[in-house]
């Protein structure tokens, strides 16, 4: 097993105990003296981008989802950003434009770990530790936050439709005079007796109250919350993944869960090797015993059994 892995985050703590097998947050056996970010490195990674979409392994793709599905995602379920992409599936009628801005702030490090008594009271007993504490620990993690927007678009002509998009994703790209979109949606309603529609939702993790309002289809808000998302996403971040590292690393005298398993094998041959022996002691002992000669000829001197 890796002494590093990394998982979307889930409510972590730094300091707390993570069990690999069952994928669970358990027990907190450490303390930590400081979290903080590396100050040599404290600035911010930004990704925005609008996309005309047409499969949803493209919406997928537009939202940062690897279309085969990132190993992350398979290992652990419940993932927003998944949810978010396949509740706003891609249909064969509509036009879709979708977006994405994504805020990543320095990791936050934690800093001189200690063992607390309750966990030091079970260093000698590994499987009752494990059981309590895992086999990592969460060691530090990443914050930020996210922005999404998937607008569909659906009209009774087709021309209409695609112009409607075409000026919508122009508009989020910035490539457009403002009001271009609701130019050509208006008149696409009136052409289409109201037979055009546009829909749009959004999902964003990171910011509180106003920061995280709904900016509906107009691309100017639109633009503006991505204008002022990265200080959102630093004032109030959300995480976004956790780094797992092994005890052994602090260092802890924690066997791995290889050491268990192989103790265990150890162990058993060991058992297996007393009872056999402790059959021969007792054949042994039974032989010496006055009624060693009932029962058997020939017997060897008392001595030399």
């Amino acid at each position: 097993m890796s002494q590093i892995i990394r998982t979307p985050f889930d409510d972590h703590e730094i300091g707390q105990g993570f069990n690999v097998d069952s994928r669970e947050r358990v027990g907190t056996c450490l303390t930590v003296a400081s979290v903080s970010e590396d100050s040599n490195v404290n600035g911010q990674v930004v990704r925005t981008s609008f996309q005309s979409v047409t499969t949803q392994e493209s919406l997928m793709d537009a939202l940062g989802i690897s279309a085969s599905v990132d190993a992350r995602y398979g290992l652990f379920s419940g993932d927003a950003k998944l949810n978010f992409a396949q509740s706003h599936a891609v249909n064969s009628f509509s036009s879709f434009v979708a977006g994405r801005c994504e805020v990543h702030n320095a990791t936050r490090h934690g800093r001189s770990f200690a063992l607390t008594e309750e966990a030091r009271a079970l260093l000698n007993d590994p499987k009752r530790f494990r059981t309590a504490f895992g086999d990592m620990f969460v060691r530090s993690l990443k914050t930020g936050g996210e922005f999404y927007v998937v607008a569909r678009i659906t009209s009774a002509s087709e021309a209409h439709q695609s112009k409607v998009a075409g000026s919508l994703h122009a508009e989020f790209n910035g490539l457009a005079v403002a009001g271009t979109f609701k130019t050509a949606f208006e008149s696409a309603v009136r052409e289409t007796s109201g037979r055009t529609e546009v829909m749009v939702v959004m999902s964003q993790a990171g910011g509180i109250g106003s920061q995280a309002s709904f900016t509906g289809p107009d691309a100017v808000k639109v633009l503006e919350r991505l204008s002022k998302f990265p200080q959102s996403g630093d004032e109030h971040p959300v995480g976004y993944e956790a780094e797992l590292a092994t005890y052994d690393t602090i260092p802890l005298p924690i066997p791995s869960p290889e050491e268990i398993e192989n103790r265990e094998i150890v162990l058993a041959d060991c058992l297996a090797q007393k009872m056999r022996f402790l059959k021969a002691l007792s054949d042994l002992q039974f032989a010496q015993g006055a009624n060693g000669i009932v029962f058997f000829e020939n017997l060897p001197s008392v001595a030399e059994l």
